[in-house]
């Protein structure tokens, strides 16, 4: 057997941007606004750090559905709205890449998924990562190295690991570093098209 991962990220259209110099941290997610997502702990996370840490900014974005049965009650998203968390809405894919620009870490606690392909262009960018224990999520992390993975519907843990960050910023350069070598290493889209050639050939 042999195992792709994914379709590839195209490194040259996420460039990298070295970050651990910007003292203002922001720390994004992208992600569908339901909660197997994990967004409802992103928001509490959101809400305990930045009473705690006012400098820290937490920003959301992502499509709103209330006809989905697993989207946020329309009471957390009023509560969002008053909020100092910011909440950009639908981002086009073509706007991403200044989202990544402008944050600083990428977080998706999420409980499940395939591959998050926003978590890997993240990274491509240079964003340390902060993901769930899951498959497909654990894929993207090495733990200590380019990021932390959490444990799934867990907020405190989240909590936990977003605080290493405002409290150790100087591991944001090195993990910066680590997360653009990751995908360089083991997703970047020439890669995976060797892969798929190899495979046709054989």
């Amino acid at each position: 057997s042999l195992l792709i991962r994914g379709s590839g990220i195209n490194t040259k259209e996420f460039p990298f941007i070295e970050r651990g110099e910007k003292k203002e941290l922001i720390f994004l997610f992208a992600a569908r606004l339901i909660k197997s997502k994990g967004l409802n702990e992103f928001l509490e996370a959101g809400k305990t750090l930045m009473t705690k840490y006012p400098e820290t900014k937490f920003v959301v974005a992502g499509k709103l559905d209330f006809e989905n049965p697993e989207t946020i009650s329309e009471k957390t998203f009023e509560s969002l709205k008053d909020s100092r968390i910011e909440f950009l809405g639908e981002v086009s894919y073509e706007e991403m890449n200044n989202l990544y620009k402008k944050a600083t870490i990428f977080a998706l606690p999420s409980y499940r998924e395939g591959l998050p392909k926003v978590a890997l262009e993240a990274a491509s960018t240079g964003m340390p990562l902060i993901l769930t224990n899951v498959a497909g999520c654990r894929e993207c992390v090495v733990d200590n190295v380019n990021g932390y993975l959490i444990r799934a519907k867990d907020s405190k843990d989240l909590i936990s690991k977003i605080e290493k960050f405002i409290l150790n910023p100087e591991i944001i350069r090195s993990m910066s570093i680590s997360s653009r070598k990751i995908i360089e290493e083991r997703f970047s889209l020439n890669l995976i098209s060797q892969e798929f050639l190899r495979l046709i050939k054989e």
